[in-house]
């Protein structure tokens, strides 16, 4: 998964743009879901692993990469099926590509959320200069 912060976004990230939404508490991340889960779910996990989606009430838009290799590439919406974006749909529209995830309502800030526990390592980011907590 990529979470995307800017309503507008039509391509893939470049590494620059990349590290901002990581300092932001968006960007890619890895996500497990349940092998059934519904739109809920699937939004509710989402919330959990990045909560300023949150502020969207499940308006979201789920997108892909255009087919072709590396480099800055155009991203294409998935169709969302009449119960929503189910997991099982998605899978078997995407497999195992990058879903880019882009707030339909408002602009996502890229001030710091990082969770800040005793349980991880705290360094400062080289680019908003924030102290953050290294992934799990």
């Amino acid at each position: 998964m990529c979470v995307l912060s800017n309503v507008n976004e039509s391509s893939t990230l470049t590494r620059k743009h990349l590290n901002d939404l990581k300092c932001g508490g968006l960007g890619k991340k890895r996500i497990v879901f349940i092998k059934n889960g519904d739109h809920s779910h699937f939004i509710k996990k989402l919330e959990e692993e990045f909560p300023k989606l949150k502020s969207q009430n499940g308006a979201i838009e789920v997108l892909r990469s255009a087919a072709g290799g590396a480099g800055n590439r155009p991203i294409t919406p998935i169709p969302m099926g009449t119960q929503g974006y189910g997991i099982q749909d998605l899978r078997s529209s995407v497999g195992s590509a990058v879903l880019y995830i882009k707030p339909i309502q408002s602009n996502l800030p890229l001030d710091s959320v990082m969770q800040v526990t005793d349980e991880t390592p705290k360094v400062t980011c080289i680019h908003c200069c924030k102290e953050v907590s290294l992934p799990d």
